[in-house]
């Protein structure tokens, strides 16, 4: 007799389950677990641990800053380093968020909580230390991945606008803004026009110092679509000359001449670069007969972080410093909306000698050695040492109306506007060698038109000196 098999029982699954096979039967699924799959074990695990570090370093973060806040406000005080209570960052260049007050309104729309976690995330403790950091380790992954690529060089961190270039030990910016500075330059030069038509005695000279986000000597392979001398020709140049002012081009003529004239990690130009735009200048209005000579070199003792290095969060292997030329100036004055300042204010010549440096070492060294120059406001430089048409000339320009009448009584050739950004503030004082009266404006907040200076100070001569982009973004200023 044939032995009758085993006979298998097959129930049926839950819905959604699956049968299981137990010995030589087949369970429901809801008898037992399936085995656990140990990589996705595993995965679990790990990111549970994640999370879990992360909510910790979190409440970490918050927790003292928290604290932080609250020892500051009754009064203790914590070193400069920690960050905690400043209200602003000189590695950022900003205002850091203050307190938000809470409100129905906001907290409907969500501006509070915005707001609220802006101003936990910029007092946060060593918060520089943190953002610093944060770079370093994406630079990690993006240099082998530009040595790959054979670039010659890379992004500072992932999405910034700047670029380290290893060769040169330099920083430059990789943002395209042309379509945004050609529509600029075309209204500045159309408003431009208007004042020069109106002002036929007056003399009307532009030079733009190359800022490396306009900068047409990049390496290629750097940027798709460079700015190319050609492109500033057309876009910048012409249409100026056009509106009827005399452009003095850029004295810097290539990669290796930028890097000589301009510090390598900030987009001002430095000592040379200053005196070889002055230098220009004077020989195209002229007077190349008074231009100043330069003499020794100073140099400031303590290494300058520059504004790139800062913005994109990486500093130069060899540093940058300070430097500025001794020059044998006249006798000269110095007022803001006619009131006096001491001589030092535009050339802060004692930062060099006695070191009275701020703590802070994200300071902008530049701006505090040159103090020349207000926004929304007029400084009036006075040669001491030339002669003036008017006897009455010292108590005149001392007095409250020197920001409008000051030069009502002058001789031709006495009086220079200058429409300048922070590339001015280390030569305005120089062009006191040709003339009496040197007017300082800034176009980033001067409560007047051009035409209206042009006006009220008598000017023989306006020489607007800014770097393209500031030109391009401020053309309230250029009318009549």
């Amino acid at each position: 007799m044939r032995e009758k098999s085993a006979e298998t029982i097959v129930e049926p699954a839950p819905a959604g389950g699956q049968a299981v096979p137990v010995g030589d039967r087949v369970a429901p699924a809801g008898d037992q677990p399936a085995p656990a799959d140990p990589v996705a074990a595993t995965r679990r695990r790990t990111s549970r641990m994640i999370d879990a570090a992360i909510a910790a370093v979190f409440c970490l973060v918050i927790s003292a800053t928290g604290i932080g806040l609250m020892l500051s406000k009754v009064g203790m005080t914590f070193p400069d380093w920690v960050g905690v209570g400043q209200t602003y960052s000189y590695l950022e260049g900003r205002d850091y968020q203050v307190c938000p007050v809470p409100s129905v309104s906001g907290i409907t729309s969500g501006e509070f909580q915005s707001e609220l976690e802006d101003y936990l995330s910029d007092h946060a403790p060593n918060r520089d230390a943190i953002m610093l950091s944060t770079a370093w380790m994406q630079r990690l992954s993006i240099v082998p991945m530009a040595g790959i690529l054979g670039l010659p060089a890379y992004p500072t961190f992932f999405g910034s606008s700047y670029a380290y270039l290893p060769e040169q030990d330099a920083i430059v910016s990789i943002a395209d803004r042309r379509a945004r500075v050609a529509n600029g330059i075309q209204d500045a030069s159309a408003g431009l026009s208007l004042v020069i038509e109106s002002h036929p005695q007056t003399r009307f000279f532009v030079y733009t110092p190359l800022r490396n986000n306009m900068l047409p000597y990049l390496p290629e392979r750097l940027l798709s679509g460079q700015v190319t001398p050609q492109w500033l020709e057309e876009n910048v140049y012409v249409p100026l000359e056009e509106a009827g002012a005399r452009v003095v081009r850029p004295v810097t003529r290539d990669f290796d001449e930028y890097l000589q004239d301009y510090y390598r990690g900030d987009f001002h130009y430095n000592a040379l670069g200053a005196n070889r735009g002055y230098c220009a200048v004077m020989e195209a209005m002229g007077h190349g007969e008074d231009i100043l000579e330069r003499n020794q070199l100073l140099r400031e003792s303590v290494v300058s972080i520059g504004a790139d290095e800062r913005t994109a969060l990486q500093f130069l292997s060899e540093p940058d410093y300070l430097t500025d030329y001794e020059y044998d100036l006249p006798r000269y004055s110095v007022y803001i909306d006619g009131e006096p300042q001491d001589p030092s204010f535009v050339r802060h010549r004692e930062l060099l000698e006695t070191e009275d440096y701020d703590s802070d070492i994200y300071i902008a060294r530049l701006s505090e050695y040159f103090r020349g120059g207000i926004r929304g406001s007029v400084m009036l430089l006075v040669n001491e040492d030339m002669s003036d048409a008017s006897s009455d000339a010292s108590s005149d320009a001392s007095s409250s109306s020197v920001s409008s009448d000051a030069s009502a009584t002058r001789d031709d050739g006495e009086v220079l506007i200058i429409v300048d950004d922070s590339f001015g503030k280390g030569v305005e004082y120089l062009y006191l060698s040709h003339y009496k009266y040197v007017y300082v404006l800034d176009p980033r907040g001067f409560p007047m038109t051009l035409g209206e200076a042009v006006d009220a100070y008598h000017a023989d001569d306006v020489l607007i000196l800014t770097s393209v982009s500031v030109l391009a973004d401020n053309t309230d200023i250029l009318a009549n």
